[in-house]
Formats: structure tokens, C-alpha cells, sequence
């Protein structure tokens, strides 16, 4: 995850420079837009990897034949 993180901060230059253009200036609501759907789509996706990890914990934690990370007694931290 940490990868995937540096890995969108490095492309957030390119993308803000494309979607806060010269010629919205000086309101840039365009661009206020495409911020906000970003922050909303980081919201989601966060939601549903707790849920998912949660789900994962519960079924290693009532002793299903799910073993998380090759490693019995392994727990996500959520």
C-alpha cells in the first residue's frame, strides 16, 4: 500500500498540472471538482479495503481454513 501511495504522489504533479489549467484561472472549478471525486474515490477505496481485511480477520479469527499471509495466527492491522 505504501507503494501505491508514493507511487500516486509522484504522478500528482503531472495530474495537477493538467487539470488546474491557465485558462480556468482564477477560479479553477475544474480542477476543485477533479479534487474532490479524487478525495471521494480515496474514501471508497479505503472503505473497502478495511471491510475487506475486517471480513479476512473475522473468518482467520473463527478458524476457517483461511490463513492470512501464509502465517497462522496472522492479523491485519485495520
Amino acid at each position: 500500500m505504501s507503494a501505491l501511495v508514493e507511487s500516486f504522489g509522484a504522478v500528482g504533479g503531472i495530474f495537477t498540472s493538467a487539470v488546474f489549467r491557465q485558462e480556468d484561472f482564477p477560479r479553477y472549478i475544474p480542477g476543485i471538482y477533479v479534487s474532490i471525486a479524487c478525495q471521494i474515490l480515496l474514501l471508497l477505496l479505503l472503505a473497502g479495503t478495511t471491510m475487506h481485511f475486517w471480513s479476512q480477520n473475522s473468518k482467520a479469527r473463527i478458524g476457517t481454513s483461511v490463513i492470512l499471509e501464509g502465517r497462522p495466527g496472522f492479523q491485519y492491522t485495520i
